[in-house]
């Protein structure tokens, strides 16, 4: 327990510094116990202390606490670390330290950390301490951070505000930045900064917005309270001449192919684009895309675009087109061809010196494609793109073995002949064929050069001879089984077996055997030939396939593949849909002036000696510029709710979109739909989309977005839900029995519907013209109005004054005055017009068919009138229930009464034959109530409508999207909302000052908030509440009882 006293001036002390002494504590402890003793200006003149004398002291020592932050409770010191001076004591509790720290006469700024492990630490950057003083500074671990203050919001131009605010945190890791275009919120997070930065730019805004920003700062226990709102409006949309934002780029391209210039241009609608090359219009090129279709040497150049509009005009930066050429060699069987330099493209007129190297055992033979003749190495000048081949060839390797060779081997009965005249030689050897025969003849070479032989036969025919002389070809890697027709095509070379591989040596042999399967005839043996037609190679592979390609009608669709090995006779033929293409036969295929029949699967087979591989399909599709099939759509919807746009394109490729608003890029719109979700008044407007893609662009018709603040519903057979267009702008509605009223922001009334007894004339002449109508109310066959000067205009009836809300029934009105009085007139056959006398301090007023209720201050409503139905059955709608009370807002029908109390629900008394007074389970939040014949209405906090009782004319099917509705009003079989599009600002009226006490009427709605404020001057930083209210969307007063000053400025505000 410690004791402290306080002492103001006095002798030898500052006059403007407050003093806290240190005395023992009453434990008996040493000045160790002493509380802090705390100073609070820089100049005070410190009085002797009981432990140090100022006059020698040159420390002082800063003592305190230290506590979690977050548990609230305090820190064993013995466990925190302190830095900025040594820790000379602690308590014997361990919940104080005290750090000696040098001390000068005029005050030392000192700084001070305090930590502990798993707790953030707190650093006193500032702490003043004299020579001889003890100053408490109290240290807080894991504390949230402090809220940023003194934010401001600086408009930098229509898309761009600037941000500026301070910093309290000392344990802030960052800040965070939060926005809405409502005051007061709520707020969306749009960025995280550091916890040092005082500064952010908001950019990509809406021009002439007005956005509301907050600050907090945040650290690992979250963030801190909200800093001030600050708010900004952007700047209006300025008209401006034409600017490049994207140039078009420079580009290489091979001779045949396709080059585009893209721009991007800003400025006001419309844009005008004239391309040009070299200094020359292009014609026909005026969009915001260029291609030169089947680019050759003479397309290359300067390429730009002019863009204007009616401000002016600029020119993009050049682009260069640069055109370079292919060259493609290649290489028959036997050798390689290598090009210097050995590049992909060449510049026009290069020269690209072309070698052929034939491999061992072959030679050059010539050059073929676009080159000829036998010059190696040849210097080629490139003029356009090129292939030209290299021929190789081999010494003929070419082996005959007769039957008379060595290399030829007999087993078995074999028998030589020499009569037949076409034998090869002097004579052969035939066998006589057996079932099961063992007779073999085997031709084996010596094969000195490996690679691939073509193997052909010899042999005398004649009629004796075997249908199926049995061959067999053992090479390298496998054997192939021929039978041979001996009865003919003999005399000659007959080929048995192509492009077989055959090593290097005897492993290798041709056979024939006399093992037909049936015995009587023979097989001759003669001469086997084996022809050499290409060295050993590996099968085929394609390290390169064909790529898909989208090319302009017109334009030049080229097909490339890679295959290994090189150098090994590979051939090609493409392919188009799976069939041969005469005379494409090369590593490319080009296919010039393409058109749609061109579009397909484009592949290539590629072989040699060792095997077949086919490439994968590319796929050549017609490019075609964009078209909109489906345009997207105007439409009207209710403030708050969504809207979606859409739009059906097609192209090839695939176009891409960006959506615009009022001719502005919406960022990130850039699929074919695009929704605005809430719909505030902001969003009216055009909606348009660009659809492009490589071959072109279209810009969509304009689609527009409409707003209805008006959501209506019911009966409609005097036209008493069709709205009128121009029902924008408003503030309060009403219904009565057949026909439906709305008040404009600027006090003037619309009216449709039943107009049989005039109910929707609006009067004329200078009393409702000049004098603005404030708030409005429906009877079942009149109007009412009540004007800014307090009177009350009645369609056929007598004025009233000082009113300050009304109410019209089946047929008679209600008027409530400003003194809490009511006045009641027209039919009073049920008693309806006969107030009661007693009745005052009412706050609210409603009018059934013939039945009233009034809303008094405290809470309870009294009622009077008629208690029957149509029929004239007794259903108690002027019988208040009993114990009713904490009321806020009443609303009367035909036959039935309700009531909101302040807890949010409703109570319902009266006819009940068609549920309009069975209250609907679990109903709560509720704000506001209107009431129809035999209907029932309800507006929720959140802003929905909750609906009940009769419905055979759909006045219970209020539209899904109402979700921000701020006013009801409930006719006889329809009903209507009205819709918060965020344009609504409440008006002042009736402002009158009598005796200190200034009093003012406001124009509110439902779920808004209303601040009266005041200030005695102008210049002066800070407004003043006087009081705060709930809208009820009527009439509610305001008063200020202190305006005893000369004069005083008032201001009503409003939010959400």
């Amino acid at each position: 327990a410690y004791a402290y006293y306080g002492q103001s001036g006095g002798s030898g002390l500052n006059g403007t510094a407050t003093y806290s002494y240190a005395v023992p504590s009453n434990d008996g402890g040493d000045w160790w116990g002493y509380a802090a003793a705390n100073i609070y200006t820089n100049t005070a003149t410190v009085p002797t202390m009981p432990w140090r004398n100022p006059l020698t002291a040159s420390e002082g020592i800063m003592w305190g606490r230290v506590q979690d932050g977050q548990t609230g409770l305090y820190v064993d010191d013995a466990t925190v670390a302190v830095t900025g001076g040594p820790t000379v004591k602690t308590d014997a509790n361990g919940y104080y330290v005290a750090t000696l720290v040098p001390a000068s006469g005029t005050g030392t700024v000192h700084s001070a950390t305090a930590s502990k492990t798993g707790l953030t630490s707190q650093t006193i950057a500032n702490a003043v301490v004299l020579p001889g003083d003890i100053v408490r500074y109290d240290f807080t671990l894991n504390a949230p951070s402090l809220a940023p203050s003194g934010l401001t919001a600086t408009p930098i131009s229509s898309s761009q505000i600037n941000l500026a605010w301070t910093n309290n945190a000392g344990n802030a890791t960052g800040n965070i930045v939060s926005r809405s275009t409502t005051s007061g919120g709520p707020y969306t997070d749009i960025a995280s900064v550091a916890g040092s930065a005082t500064t952010y730019s908001n950019t990509g805004l809406a021009a002439n917005t007005t956005y509301s920003y907050v600050v907090r700062a945040t650290n690992s226990f979250g963030p801190s309270p909200y800093s001030n709102e600050a708010s900004a409006t952007t700047a209006p949309a300025v008209p401006t001449p034409p600017s490049i934002i994207t140039q078009p780029q420079s580009q290489t391209v091979i001779a045949g192919q396709n080059a585009s210039f893209t721009v991007a241009a800003g400025g006001s609608l419309p844009l005008s684009y004239q391309w040009r090359f070299n200094g020359a219009n292009i014609a026909g090129a005026t969009t915001t895309s260029f291609t030169r279709f089947n680019a050759q040497l003479a397309d290359a150049g300067t390429y730009l675009v002019l863009v204007t509009n009616s401000l002016g005009g600029t020119s993009s930066a050049p682009a260069t087109l640069t055109v370079v050429l292919t060259l493609t060699a290649n290489a028959t069987e036997g050798g390689t061809i290598s090009r210097n330099p050995d590049q992909p493209t060449y510049s026009p007129n290069s020269t690209v010196t072309l070698t052929a190297t034939p491999d061992p055992g072959f030679s050059f033979t010539g050059w073929s494609g676009d080159a000829s003749g036998t010059t190696n190495p040849l210097d080629v000048l490139m003029t356009t793109n090129k292939t030209i081949t290299a021929s190789f060839a081999g010494a003929s390797t070419d082996l005959i073995l007769d039957n008379t060779n060595a290399a030829v081997t007999f087993i078995g009965g074999w028998q030589t002949g020499s009569s037949s005249t076409d034998k090869y030689g002097p004579d052969y050897r035939f066998a006589s064929t057996v079932a099961g025969g063992t007779s073999n003849a085997i031709y084996r070479p010596n094969i000195t050069a490996p690679g691939y032989y073509d193997v052909y036969l010899w042999y005398p025919q004649g009629s004796n001879r075997a249908t199926n002389a049995p061959w067999s070809i053992v090479y390298d890697g496998g054997t192939v089984n021929v039978a041979v027709n001996q009865t003919t095509n003999g005399g000659g070379w007959r080929l048995i077996a192509a492009a077989k591989p055959f090593q290097a040596g005897t492993n290798g042999y041709v056979q024939l055997s006399n093992n037909t399967g049936y015995s009587g005839k023979v097989v001759l043996a003669d001469a086997v030939r084996f022809v050499y037609v290409g060295g050993i190679v590996a099968a085929p592979g394609i390290t390169s396939q064909p790529q898909d390609q989208i090319v302009a009608p017109g334009g030049i669709a080229t097909f490339t593949v890679t295959a290994t090995p090189s150098g090994s006779g590979l051939t090609y033929q493409w392919r188009f849909n799976g069939a041969n293409l005469p005379g494409a036969t090369n590593t490319t295929y080009t296919r010039p002036n393409v058109q749609a029949s061109d579009a397909g699967l484009y592949s290539v087979v590629v072989s040699n000696l060792a095997g077949v591989v086919t490439s994968s399909s590319a796929t050549l599709t017609i490019g075609v510029p964009p078209s909109i099939t489906t345009q997207p759509q105007s439409q009207t919807v209710l403030a708050g709710s969504s809207a979606l746009f859409s739009v059906a394109a097609s192209g090839t490729p695939a176009p891409q979109y960006q959506w615009r608003f009022n001719g502005v890029d919406l960022p990130g719109a850039i699929v074919s739909s695009f929704t605005v979700s809430p719909v505030r008044a902001v969003d009216a407007g055009a909606y348009s989309v660009l659809v492009t893609n490589p071959f072109g662009g279209i810009l969509s018709a304009n689609a527009s977005l409409t707003l209805a603040t008006v959501g209506a519903a019911g009966d409609n057979s005097a036209g008493q839900i069709l709205v009128p267009p121009q029902a924008a702008n408003l503030v309060a509605l009403a219904a009565g029995a057949w026909h439906s009223l709305a008040l404009k922001a600027n006090g003037t009334v619309l009216a449709w519907g039943d107009d049989s007894l005039g109910q929707t004339d609006l009067p004329s002449g200078a009393h409702i013209s000049v004098v603005p109508v404030v708030a409005i109310a429906a009877g079942g066959y009149h109007t009412l109005a009540i004007r800014a000067n307090g009177t009350v205009l009645a369609w056929g009836a007598n004025d009233y004054g000082g009113v300050i809300a009304i109410a019209g029934g089946t047929r008679h009105s209600l008027a409530l005055k400003a003194d809490g009085t009511v006045a009641a007139w027209g039919d009073e056959s049920l008693g309806q017009t006969d107030t009661p006398p007693e009745l005052a301090g009412v706050v609210a007023i409603a009018a059934g068919g013939s039945h009233n209720l009034a809303l008094k201050s405290d809470g309870t409503v009294a009622a009077w009138g008629d208690n029957t139905d149509a029929n004239g059955i007794f259903v108690g709608q002027s019988v208040v229930p009993a114990g009713l009370a904490n009321v806020v807002a009443i609303a009367a029908g035909d036959y039935h009464s309700l009531a909101v109390r302040n807890d949010g629900t409703v109570v319902a008394w009266g006819d009940d034959s068609q549920s309009q007074s069975s209250v609907p389970a679990g109903l709560a939040g509720v704000v506001a109530v209107a009431a129809g014949r035999a209907h029932s209405l309800a507006l929720k906090t959140d802003g929905t409508v909750a609906a009940w009782g009769a419905n055979l004319n759909g006045q219970c099917d209020l539209p899904v999207m109402l979700t921000t509705a701020v006013a009801l009003a409930a006719g006889a079989y329809h009903s209507l909302a009205l819709v918060d599009d965020g344009t609504f600002v409440p008006r002042l009226f009736s402002p009158a000052w009598n005796s200190g006490r200034f009093a003012v009427l406001v124009q509110t709605l439902n779920r808004k908030n209303y601040a009266f404020e005041y200030k005695s001057s102008l210049a002066a930083t800070n407004w003043t509440a006087i009081s705060n209210l709930e809208g009820n969307a009527g009439l509610r007063l305001l008063s200020d009882p202190g305006a005893s000053l000369s004069r005083r400025f008032y201001r009503v505000r409003q939010w959400p």
